[in-house]
């Protein structure tokens, strides 16, 4: 990514940051946190941040799904979260 005065960020999970030979220290990543999804942000001097995403779902979504299964639909949940990896 691009900054607006020219500088580039590196951004993206700990495994890509690695991949592109940016050194992540041991603060980089917080294991209390292994469950939410990673964005890791980098410049040209290191690793600057990480960021923790975690959605929560939404009040209707148990009820929701289990009337999809009982009217005999096939549901999937697709997501980014990381299931403590």
């Amino acid at each position: 990514m691009q900054l607006n005065s020219g500088e580039w960020l590196t951004v993206g999970r700990a495994a890509w940051l690695a991949s592109q030979q940016i050194a992540l220290p041991a603060q980089a990543e917080d294991a209390a946190l292994a469950f939410a999804s990673q964005v890791m942000i980098a410049d040209k001097a290191g690793w600057l941040a990480t960021l923790y995403l975690i959605d929560q779902p939404v009040k209707d979504a148990e009820p929701s799904v289990k009337h999809l299964l009982a009217s005999g639909y096939v549901v999937a949940m697709i997501s980014g979260d990381r299931q403590g990896q």
